[in-house]
């Protein structure tokens, strides 16, 4: 697995992971076993693989970190 790109969320900026398979896997089969602790607190019905990197920091923020990414 490798993470090689940003994704956003409202003000999130996660990293990709490629490929999502396993981690979609395993989210699935932990949600199976604890139906009482959803992903995501049960907010959201689809589940996203990702490895959050900034949160609530502003756009601004969030856009400079996914350059200084970009960059490396």
């Amino acid at each position: 697995m490798r993470f090689e790109r940003c994704g956003r969320l409202p003000e999130v900026l996660y990293l990709v992971p490629e490929p999502d398979t396993q981690l979609r896997q395993l989210t699935e089969a932990i949600a199976d076993r604890w139906p009482e602790a959803p992903p995501y607190g049960g907010r959201f019905a689809e589940i996203v693989p990702h490895l959050t990197i900034a949160q609530g920091r502003g756009d601004a923020v969030l856009e400079e970190i996914e350059t200084d990414l970009e960059d490396c």
